[in-house]
């Protein structure tokens, strides 16, 4: 299975990661939002990208270090 090229931006000030799966010509037609998780979708369902709000509690949640 091909997940395509991902794309990482991280936002220091807001704590915030953004995974972004968006192939050129993908727009988002919609979103989800489920408590600090936000995910994109484009036309056909497909999930274009996903947002960790404050990324760094998620991770001490997980047991992920600093």
């Amino acid at each position: 299975m091909d997940f395509g090229r991902k794309n990482f931006d991280y936002d220091a000030e807001t704590d915030s990661l953004y995974i972004s799966a968006r192939m050129d010509g993908e727009s988002v037609q919609g979103s989800a939002e489920l408590g600090s998780l936000i995910i994109d979708f484009g036309h056909d369902g497909k999930i274009l990208g996903v947002e960790f709000v404050k990324i760094s509690k998620f991770l001490k949640i997980i047991n992920v270090d600093d």
